[in-house]
């Protein structure tokens, strides 16, 4: 998933809501953008 710095906000609120959250990261793109990858069960060391 990608963020754009305009649906940052949104993005967070509705990612703040998210039980699973903490499978969620981000890298940091060129102009604010981000990009969100949710680790599943076969990528995570969890």
């Amino acid at each position: 998933m990608v963020i754009k710095p305009d649906e940052f906000l949104d993005f967070q609120v509705a990612f703040m809501n998210f039980p699973t959250r903490k499978r969620v990261t981000g890298k940091a793109g060129e102009n604010g953008i981000v990009t969100y990858t949710y680790l599943s069960d076969n990528n995570s060391n969890n």
